[in-house]
């Protein structure tokens, strides 16, 4: 009964205009009932058409905003037409220089153009510029981390994954990186700790397992290896992925 009275709130409250009754009984659904398709499926139809409306607002009430022209890129950018997405990501710029994650979405764009055999140079130069304008941008120093790791700068890219795990705690991926980074600069018992997190928060994913068992192996914790390489091997098959590279036993 409560749930049905809830849905009827929902539905009544969105034909009204009720924004906020709506929100409220909805999220309190979802509390309460997570996992129920119902509930995640009105949600989702609810959640999208309160964005439109504000998008509709935003455009009404301040045409000449900067949060407008943002949200105009943001939407090229959404269907690919990145020049176009560019050009207003850098009108903004013009007229506020220190909006934050519009450096970020340059970059972005700039990756994508630049393909996959292009430079990177002028997608690198407009994360820094990010971290200038938001130093709490932790998927920007993620990045900047990248290209470190994949040239060899394994100590910048220390630096730059270290970072990203303190401005973001739950930032899975760039605790495996810090990892992987540490342990090709040879500094496995460093390394433990990082892929140690990563594997408690992705227990599913193989990568995670195999790096913490070499991590393991090369500091002479031969029952670690063991243990996370079976771990490797189970999650592995879990994904139907078969990986010739992963495979291989680990010696110290």
């Amino acid at each position: 009964m409560r749930y049905q009275g809830q849905m009827a709130m929902v539905r009544c409250a969105m034909a009204v205009d009720d924004e906020r009754t709506a929100v409220d009984t909805l999220l309190t659904m979802e509390q309460e009932l997570p996992d129920d398709p119902e509930v995640l499926y009105i949600a989702t139809h609810f959640f999208s058409e309160l964005g439109m409306r504000s998008a509709q607002r935003l455009h009404q009430r301040a045409p000449d905003s900067y949060q407008e022209e943002r949200l105009q890129a943001e939407t090229l950018q959404s269907q690919g037409k990145n020049e176009e997405a560019a050009a207003i990501y850098r009108k903004v710029l013009e007229k506020n220089p220190k909006v934050p994650g519009i450096h970020y979405q340059l970059g972005q764009i700039d990756l994508a153009e630049a393909g996959a055999s292009g430079s990177t140079d002028a997608a690198k130069q407009e994360f820094e510029k990010e971290t200038e304008v938001d130093p709490s941008n932790a998927s920007a120093e993620f990045v900047l981390g990248e290209f470190d790791r994949r040239s060899g700068e394994f100590t910048e890219a220390v630096r730059h994954f270290t970072r990203a795990t303190k401005l973001d705690t739950g930032f899975s991926e760039a605790y495996l990186a810090l990892g992987m980074s540490l342990a090709a600069s040879g500094k496995f018992a460093e390394a433990k700790a990082p892929l140690e997190t990563y594997v408690k928060m992705e227990p599913d994913d193989p990568a995670g397992h195999y790096q913490l068992a070499v991590a393991y192996a090369r500091t002479g914790n031969k029952g670690g290896a063991a243990r996370e390489m079976a771990l490797q091997a189970k999650t592995t098959r879990a994904r139907g992925l078969v990986d010739g590279s992963q495979g291989h036993s680990v010696q110290p």
